[in-house]
């Protein structure tokens, strides 16, 4: 008796590896800042700090030295520290897979919090902004967002020559630099088709990064903005 094989299944897109050169094998953290302590030492061989940049205040690390992005969160080994050492044990754990030895993976810090004021060490959306356009234009391949905002963010700075630009069009922006962007999805459970809906960017803007979106079901006056860790880590492979 002859079987027939049944026609096989083309995969979906979602299905599909994407293949792609990248610039360089820097990976830029755009957050809170790291740890350069005892603490964070582990995770210190694989920090690049030449263009590590304080997105805030604007100011280099090359120029005013590492400090500049230490993590100012309220922890020494805080939210940053932590997504970094998610990061580093993704580099680790590739590392060792053949073919991926030579592959020298770096992390680029660049700070987002504000550095005074009543929201220190909170992310400040004009540094996000201004951050994702310093890691892309500063040859990073993979730009690393583990936050979510209950509304789209846009960079008001009337002395930023990037005034006025909103958070999607900040990644579109990387991603035509070929940067690939992560974003976290949030570190709680919630129904994306229930109801009532805030949408979570920047994973709302589905066009512009790789994630998926995660509901907030509160509303604020001032944009809330939360920090996440929950699956934003990052596998270079």
């Amino acid at each position: 008796m002859i079987q027939r094989r049944g026609k096989r299944k083309r995969p979906s897109p979602l299905e599909r590896l994407e293949q792609r050169s990248v610039p360089t094998t820097l990976v830029a953290l755009i957050d809170t800042g790291v740890d350069e302590t005892s603490s964070g030492a582990s995770d210190s061989p694989y920090y690049d700090f030449t263009y590590a940049y304080d997105a805030e205040n604007k100011q280099t690390a090359a120029q005013y030295g590492n400090g500049v992005v230490s993590d100012n969160s309220g922890l020494t080994h805080g939210h940053g520290s932590t997504v970094a050492d998610f990061i580093v044990q993704g580099i680790s754990n590739t590392s060792g897979q053949q073919g991926a030895s030579a592959a020298s993976v770096k992390i680029m810090p660049i700070r987002d919090t504000f550095t005074s004021g009543q929201y220190t060490g909170q992310l400040d959306p004009n540094a996000i902004i201004r951050g994702i356009y310093w890691a892309a234009d500063h040859g990073a391949a993979v730009i690393n967002l583990s936050f979510e905002s209950t509304q789209e963010l846009s960079l008001q700075d009337s002395s930023d020559p990037h005034n006025g630009t909103t958070l999607g069009a900040s990644i579109a922006y990387a991603q035509s630099k070929g940067a690939i962007v992560v974003n976290s999805i949030g570190n709680q459970p919630i129904n994306v088709d229930g109801s009532p809906a805030t949408p979570a960017y920047p994973a709302f803007d589905s066009d512009y990064t790789y994630s998926g979106a995660k509901l907030a079901n509160r509303r604020r006056s001032r944009p809330e903005i939360r920090m996440s860790t929950e699956q934003s880590r990052v596998s270079m492979a």
